[in-house]
């Protein structure tokens, strides 16, 4: 267990960054394959880890292999070593250059169990790392079309909880799919159970049928893009939803289509260049993710004494931001404190229960303590919002700015002086009971004057969290 917990603290973002693996072995296999990409000539490549090289090797399913994909019309090239990675994938396709020199009409893939198996990888990391490989396939094969399979499920893991990991990459990387470039392909359900070689078969007859669709050319209707569904447990089900975490990933919105889920790759990159010195976290939604932008000086003014990293993701509920915490934000490090901000959205435009959004908030104070028992948290108060009011008057918010106040409330209490603390800044905000615009100009979310406001209501306990953890 202690091995696997290193393992995991040093993964982070190894799964976006391109690299070989360390053995002879599959030096030896990625020069074999390179010849055979040199010759040229195929139009249907199979890329990813040992159960697509498992296909073709004598020890493995080389029958089904040569019966069904070896010969013509396929004459498929098999990409597969096994024991890769995202990240080794990622090298052959950038550094191996195994996908040049050709044109391919379809690219199977299939990658992501490597990761859990040899370094215990947040699903998180295997979710970007699927998304990187698709980008560099698209770069470099912009005229085929990529059938994106779903990882096979697992039983009796080693690490425990493979099932729980393998389903949320599932269930995220299938959003990748748009029905053109890129396919969606799920055999859950037919090799559940099996052995690899029935499991070979039963995952061919499924993989085939699009196959032979793409190299017609004209079966293949364009789909609609794949939208997950979220597995609720009987358990989720008697849970308010501000406890179930739920992703964002390809959600689309003005940021971009992928915004939220390249913001969390570039966190998890952050993570890595820096998990030795992150000092604090700032966890929560557009109020914690607009410190970067509409913070300025105020922000610079944190950054030039600490190292940061922010997880505000603008929008987020506490769904959200348990997603992220559960997946990779908390993983990879020690932090020496977290402010946390969330649940707004919560009581905003959601509607929530102030008691459901207090629930959401235990959630992830709880994950914070679990995953990083030795950093102090900041529980930070809302500041007032007065969304579509004339005179900046929160009372006539619509209510949402007294669920705030209720849960800001129940926040306090959560603090204990020692390892939790609450800073309330709301009433810093008022003038003559108004919220001004100089300090809000949408009546929700800080301008730099009101950043300069919680600023500094947050050096002191800042301060004093840093001078403890020296």
């Amino acid at each position: 267990m202690m091995m696997t917990s290193m393992l995991v603290m040093l993964a982070a973002a190894l799964a976006v960054t391109p690299a070989p693996q360390d053995s002879s072995r599959w030096r030896s296999r990625v020069e074999e394959k390179s010849q055979q990409v040199s010759k040229g000539g195929s139009q249907i490549v199979f890329l990813g880890d040992a159960f697509i090289h498992y296909l073709e090797e004598p020890w493995g399913a080389k029958p089904i292999w040569e019966v069904y994909w070896a010969g013509v019309p396929y004459k498929a090239l098999n990409l597969g070593c096994s024991g890769d990675t995202t990240e080794n994938v990622l090298w052959r396709i950038t550094e191996g250059r195994e996908l040049e020199g050709y044109d391919a009409k379809a690219i199977v893939l299939m990658v992501g169990l490597e990761n859990f198996a040899r370094r215990g990888d947040p699903a998180g990391d295997v979710i970007t790392g699927v998304d990187r490989i698709l980008h560099e396939i698209r770069e470099r094969q912009p005229g085929a079309r990529t059938i994106l399979c779903s990882l096979f499920p697992r039983g009796g893991d080693p690490l425990g909880d493979w099932h729980d990991r393998i389903e949320v990459v599932n269930r995220e990387i299938q959003k990748y799919a748009n029905g053109r470039e890129v396919i969606w392909c799920d055999c859950t359900d037919r090799v559940k159970g099996l052995d690899p070689t029935e499991a070979a078969i039963a995952w061919t007859s499924v993989v085939m049928p699009i196959v032979n669709e793409i190299l017609r050319g004209d079966g293949l209707p364009i789909a609609p893009r794949c939208r997950s569904v979220q597995h609720v447990s009987e358990e989720d089900k008697r849970r308010p939803s501000t406890v179930r975490p739920v992703s964002r990933i390809m959600v689309p919105g003005p940021r971009g289509e992928n915004w939220w889920g390249e913001r969390f790759g570039r966190n998890r990159d952050f993570i890595y260049d820096h998990r030795d010195c992150i000092d604090f976290v700032f966890a929560g939604s557009s109020s914690i993710h607009f410190w970067e932008t509409q913070g300025g000086k105020e922000y610079a003014a944190l950054t030039n004494k600490y190292v940061i990293l922010n997880c505000g993701y603008g929008g987020d509920a506490t769904q959200n931001l348990l997603w992220r915490f559960r997946n990779g934000e908390l993983d990879g490090y020690r932090a020496k404190g977290f402010v946390l901000s969330i649940g707004s959205n919560n009581n905003g435009v959601k509607g929530a229960k102030t008691a459901d959004t207090v629930a959401g908030i235990r959630a992830c104070l709880d994950l914070i303590v679990h995953k990083q028992p030795t950093a102090k948290v900041v529980l930070l108060a809302y500041q007032p919002r007065a969304v579509g009011t004339k005179d900046g008057d929160p009372r006539n918010d619509g209510g949402a700015d007294q669920r705030n106040r209720e849960t800001s409330a129940e926040m306090a209490k959560m603090a204990d002086g020692k390892n939790i603390f609450y800073v309330d800044v709301y009433d810093r905000f008022l003038r003559d009971g108004k919220l001004p615009r100089e300090l809000s100009a949408d009546y929700i979310h800080p301008t730099e004057k009101g950043y300069e406001i919680i600023r500094k209501a947050l050096e002191p306990v800042l301060e004093k969290i840093m001078k403890e953890g020296t």
